[in-house]
């Protein structure tokens, strides 16, 4: 089930079209994977900054951009 917050539920599916899953976890929080990014994103179930969104998405971009890379 996905959040009640619009913001957090709109950056889900925004991280969801690049590859990412979510998780609730136990806390109150988001946790956000992909495959080929080298570490796990965090994001509040309830956010309380206005900047938030631009926060996640700018943290999900850099953990991207730092992939690991593949290995044949």
């Amino acid at each position: 089930m996905k959040p009640q917050n619009r913001v957090v539920r709109e950056i889900i599916d925004w991280a969801q079209g690049l590859g990412w899953s979510w998780q609730q976890s136990p806390g109150g929080h988001i946790r956000l994977q992909h495959p080929q990014a080298n570490r796990v994103v965090f994001i509040s179930a309830t956010p309380s900054d206005r900047r938030m969104a631009k926060n996640a998405k700018s943290e999900l971009n850099n953990a991207l951009k730092h992939r690991t890379p593949v290995t044949k």
